[in-house]
């Protein structure tokens, strides 16, 4: 089993974040993988089988008004990462927004993938 922790940075520009870890070619719904992450943060390993993954980071449907739920996602950032054999990484999501949180879109984010420790 291989690993896959997450991280945020930049809370004062970021709303609280939840992360969907899915199948390649698949899209955020329902229940995420992690939710509502306060930043900055880092989550605990999830355990996953060695291949492909799509990671969304969207704001956090807890931030949606209760009388207007569900809400759809709101899609932050969306990478794709391989974890191999053997591997633990953890996948940081990145804010380069400097206009202040009104005007932060999916285009001021990125992300790195550090290797963890084996």
């Amino acid at each position: 089993m291989r690993e896959l922790s997450f991280g945020v940075t930049d809370a004062a520009s970021s709303p609280g974040v939840d992360v969907y870890v899915l199948a390649p070619g698949s899209t955020p719904s329902g229940t995420a993988t992690i939710s509502n992450m306060s930043l900055p943060a880092a989550s605990s390993y999830l355990g996953l089988t060695a291949g492909t993954y799509d990671v969304y980071f969207t704001v956090s449907a807890s931030l949606c008004p209760v009388e207007s739920r569900p809400c759809p996602v709101n899609v932050l950032y969306h990478t794709t990462i391989t974890i191999g054999a053997n591997q633990n990484r953890t996948l940081v999501l990145l804010n380069d927004c400097n206009a202040g949180p009104n005007f932060c879109d999916q285009n001021t984010y990125t992300s790195i993938a550090l290797a963890d420790l084996n």
